[in-house]
Order: C-alpha cells, then sequence, then structure tokens
C-alpha cells in the first residue's frame, strides 16, 4: 500500500506547486540608426582635386587639400531636441571613408530640421588628449597646440590670382573663444518632418560646397586675401561664410 501511495503524493506535491511568476521580459525597442553621407562639391559639381574652377567673384581655384570638423549634430523637433553623443568628426575630402558616419539612437520622436556644427566647441578645445577624430595623433595637420586649439578648416590649393609664392592658396581657420571664435552652428530644416521609430533607418545626403566659402556673407576674392593662418579678425569674417557650407541634399 505504502508503495502506491508514495508515486501518488508525489505527483499531489507537484501539481499544488505555484506557478512560476516572475515577470516575462519587455521586449525593448529596436535603435533607430542614422547615416550621415556627406558630398564635397564646388557648386554644382562633385569636387575633385587639382581642376581648374571658376568662382563667382573672377577667381579661379584649383583644390588640393579641403578638410572640415563637423561637431554637435542635433535633431530639431516641436517637442524635443536629440545630440549625438561624442559628435566629433572629421570630414578629409580627398578620404570618401570619413565622409560617412552613423548615428544611433533610441530617441524615437519627429524632427523638423538638423543642427551642426562648423569647428569645435571652446571645452574640448581645452580638454587635454583627445579620442576619435579629436586625437591630436589623428588629426595633427588640424592641431595647432593647446593653447590655440584645432583648425576647423582647412582649404589649400592654387589660384592664378593669388599673390603668394607659387600662386598657393591656403586658409586655416580656427579660434575657439572671445571676438575672434568662428564655430558656426548652422540650421538645416527638413523638407518634411523626420519621423523616427524604432528601427528606422536613414540615410541623409549632405552638400559640403567650397564655394560658399567665398559667396557668403563676406565676399571673398583670393586676389586681395589668398591666404588666412592665424586667428583673428580675418579668420572671424572669413567663417561667417560657413553657415551655408553645408545643405541637405536628400534623405532615404
Amino acid at each position: 500500500m505504502f508503495k502506491i501511495l508514495l508515486p501518488i503524493s508525489v505527483l499531489i506535491f507537484l501539481s499544488c506547486k505555484p506557478e512560476d511568476t516572475k515577470p516575462k521580459p519587455v521586449p525593448q525597442p529596436e535603435p533607430a540608426q542614422l547615416q550621415f553621407s556627406v558630398l564635397p562639391c564646388m557648386g554644382s559639381d562633385t569636387l575633385l582635386y587639382n581642376t581648374n574652377y571658376s568662382l563667382d567673384q573672377g577667381d579661379t581655384l584649383k583644390v588640393s587639400k579641403f578638410n572640415v570638423f563637423i561637431s554637435n549634430i542635433r535633431l530639431v523637433g516641436t517637442n524635443a531636441t536629440i545630440s549625438e553623443s561624442n559628435s566629433y568628426h572629421l570630414i578629409r575630402t580627398h578620404q570618401p571613408n570619413t565622409h560617412n558616419f552613423v548615428w544611433t539612437t533610441s530617441e524615437f520622436q519627429t524632427y523638423q530640421a538638423l543642427q551642426l556644427t562648423i569647428g569645435i566647441d571652446s571645452a574640448r578645445n581645452c580638454s587635454g588628449v583627445q579620442l576619435g577624430d579629436l586625437d591630436p595623433a589623428y588629426a595633427s595637420d588640424m592641431f595647432w597646440s593647446w593653447t590655440t586649439g584645432y583648425i576647423f578648416l582647412k582649404l589649400e590649393g592654387n589660384s592664378p590670382q593669388s599673390k603668394n609664392f607659387n600662386q598657393f592658396v591656403e586658409y586655416h581657420i580656427g579660434g575657439f573663444s572671445g571676438s575672434n571664435k568662428t564655430q558656426k552652428t548652422i540650421t538645416i530644416p527638413f523638407n518634411s518632418p523626420l519621423a523616427i521609430s524604432s528601427g528606422t533607418h536613414k540615410k541623409i545626403n549632405l552638400k559640403l560646397d567650397v564655394k560658399q566659402l567665398f559667396n557668403g556673407v563676406n565676399k571673398i576674392k583670393i586676389s586681395e586675401q589668398g591666404s588666412i593662418l592665424s586667428i583673428g579678425l580675418k579668420a572671424a569674417q572669413f567663417s561667417s561664410n560657413f553657415t551655408q557650407l553645408i545643405t541637405l541634399r536628400s534623405i532615404q
């Protein structure tokens, strides 16, 4: 009798075990991915090095180097503004692998505009050794010193209108504080609201137009100003033209 009751008692015990009350894991939303692609241009043409281009002021320019720092990228919406973390990108126009970068975010909103800064904020200019695109070992050609900071934009080339030796053209623009600071923030409206939700994959295509450096608020003639190599009033005036340097091509 005992041998028969034992299995039954075990079954009764098992059947009386409380149900598992552990909460089921909540599925996490998939982050959205925004790929940024920067196309270097000279007006309506794709920028090619060592090619003569006519500028609107009547000068001719052949580009041999064009680098620019883009930073503090933000999406601006009616109800929220979000910022890319560690948002510092050195675009070297002769290196296509620097023209693209990806921002992953879980801030799901609808946004009306993109904001970015040409240059590096003052805090990062004075923060000592940096990593990534701000690493002085990587950006050695875009860095002066810890007292003067980074070169935000570097344009070099040749022009028959230049009065410099060998008709050289060079603009090394920096300066992060005071009346001579050259960082400029650009707001780029979207043609239609950009909705970011779980799993969204969007490609934001931007145009980086060298010509706008000469055609902005301050009209620059190479024959009159063929080089700027230090912080000061001339660099600050030149940087006023940064505001039209980057525009939106499309969103895919």
